[in-house]
């Protein structure tokens, strides 16, 4: 049976599907960017950390054990993270996170893609956008292969005619060799 890859993780628009694409995907899942719409039932202010966080807006925890997770920078994180892990008892209070919106209160997970994340959309109008965005990269693709065809076509074409001049030098070598060769005879008469 055919199992469809799809790819997950670091995607939130256009770029980030035409790139899992190019890689073989056949769909994308975007979390953190679907947590942030506006019909999420996340609470707003964990929407508006996401939307708030840079590039560098998470933190990598719990790296030498288990679960290793991925959450947003906050008060509750900076010291997880000093202390190197944490007890899977703090996921206990994750819906005062989600639902209660106290980012203080457990661990708000979110992907590295928030520092790409500039505003709560309709889940509607992020699929627009995605999908626009990605034929939009795959239209410019498409023009760089064109491109590059034709600039191909013209490179064959030249070396097409490098080598009729190549053959036309060595026919004029060989007929000044023989011219040479008779001049020679001739001269020794």
């Amino acid at each position: 049976t055919d199992v469809p890859m799809i790819a997950a993780g670091g995607i939130c628009d256009g770029r980030g599907m035409a790139a899992a694409f190019a890689l073989g995907a056949e769909a994308i899942q975007m979390g953190t960017r679907f947590v942030s719409s506006a019909e999420s039932p996340v609470h707003a202010n964990y929407k508006q950390a996401i939307v708030d966080a840079d590039d560098t807006g998470t933190v990598m925890l719990n790296r030498k054990s288990t679960p290793c997770v991925r959450a947003l920078k906050t008060e509750r994180t900076a010291e997880i993270e000093r202390e190197g892990s944490f007890d899977r008892s703090i996921f206990g209070s994750v819906k005062d996170v989600y639902f209660g919106g106290d980012m203080e209160a457990s661990l708000a997970l979110a992907g590295q893609t928030v520092g790409l994340i500039h505003e709560v959309l309709p889940v509607a109008e992020i699929i627009r956008r995605t999908v626009e965005g990605f034929h939009a990269i795959r239209r410019q693709q498409g023009e760089i292969v064109h491109k590059f065809r034709l600039k191909a076509k013209e490179i064959l074409k030249i070396a097409r005619k490098i080598k009729s001049l190549k053959r036309r030098i060595q026919t004029a070598r060989d007929e000044i060799d023989r011219t040479r060769r008779v001049f020679q005879r001739a001269m020794r008469r």
